[in-house]
């Protein structure tokens, strides 16, 4: 074992373990006791931080939605001006996508992927209107008055939605609508 898994918490291993049971079985068919061997805890160990399946898929979906608002927040702190906080963004926002370990859980779970995507919209499009909102009145969009920051936001959050259950084998061509969308042009690389 590194030092960086000794590192992490309990319940992060359960929950990292609770995503790599839940894509192989689905969430009817994932046991209390599928997770507690794959995070190698016990069972008592297991129930003290969650007690029932539907607390830890709960928290499952929590983490992930902590973890993407967190990136998303290192990717706008690091950018001088709201262009280039809007860049930042819809690249952070690709990346996540490409690198997101839920997706095989589409084939597998597809009601629990639909539900998990319905309840986090809301709570996406309010945090790319809380960290991009000056950046998202300034877009072309806005400015002519065609949509709010909040209208731009949650189509960001919709297409990365629709593009997460039906990918393109192109990343680039999902940055590419993004910049469109939001009026940023192709960041010299």
């Amino acid at each position: 074992m590194t030092i960086a898994a000794t590192a992490r918490s309990t319940p992060d291993r359960i929950l990292d373990a609770a995503a790599l049971a839940l894509t192989r079985r689905g969430a009817d068919k994932l046991t209390m006791s599928d997770v507690s061997v794959a995070a190698g805890v016990s069972r008592p160990t297991l129930y003290r931080y969650f007690p029932t399946k539907a607390a830890l898929l709960l928290a499952l979906s929590n983490h992930e939605l902590l973890r993407f608002d967190e990136g998303l927040r290192a990717a706008v702190a690091s950018a001088p001006n709201p262009d280039g906080q809007l860049e930042r963004a819809t690249e952070y926002l690709v990346d996540f996508l490409h690198e997101n370990r839920s997706r095989q859980l589409i084939e597998v779970e597809p009601l629990f992927v639909l539900d998990r995507l319905r309840t986090s919209l809301p709570i996406q499009t309010a945090a790319l209107v809380e960290l991009l909102g000056d950046a998202l009145s300034r877009t072309p969009t806005v400015l002519r008055g065609d949509a709010t920051p909040h209208d731009l936001a949650e189509m960001i959050a919709r297409i990365a939605m629709s593009h997460f259950l039906l990918p393109h084998p192109d990343r680039e061509a999902l940055l590419r609508t993004l910049r469109a969308l939001v009026g940023t042009p192709r960041r010299a690389r």
